[in-house]
């Protein structure tokens, strides 16, 4: 490990319907820097903080976030640059975005499937913003174990 520690990042503020407004809040991240460059960055869920800064993404308790079609939609551009998602959450009703991923899931894996992505059991489509999906990280270290 190279470096560490916290900094402050100017994003968009949210109005209570969560739109976009004319303010800026400031966002707290923690970062760690590694030698060879690489580094792991810990941003606040507010979707705009989540458009500061690119690459691999995991969205943590995403079943519970107030605004998780704008988090999804904002990380989309992850993808774009070839960054990969990885979601995890605690159910939290049938009526989340989340619930609506894991049962997409469902349908596309093969029942007993440990995983998507592994031989015989493809993956679901790329995520689009029209039409929210999920889609599994090819990349072995970022996935999360149990």
């Amino acid at each position: 490990m190279l470096n560490h520690g916290e900094d402050v990042v100017k994003v968009k503020s949210s109005d209570p319907q969560s739109r976009s407004s004319s303010f800026t809040e400031e966002v707290k991240i923690g970062y760690i820097e590694f030698q060879n460059g690489s580094r792991i960055i810990a941003f606040s869920s507010n979707p705009y903080a989540m458009a500061v800064d690119g690459g691999d993404v995991g969205l943590d308790e995403f079943a519970k976030h107030p605004n998780a079609k704008l988090l999804w939609q904002t990380v989309q551009a992850r993808v774009t640059w070839a960054g990969d998602i990885a979601v995890w959450s605690s159910h939290d009703g049938e009526d989340t975005l989340f619930n609506q991923f894991a049962q997409q899931a469902r349908a596309t894996c093969s029942a007993g499937a440990l995983a998507c992505g592994s031989a015989g059991h493809p993956c679901p489509a790329v995520p689009s913003l029209s039409a929210p999906s999920i889609r599994q990280s090819t990349n072995p270290s970022s996935q999360r174990r149990p």
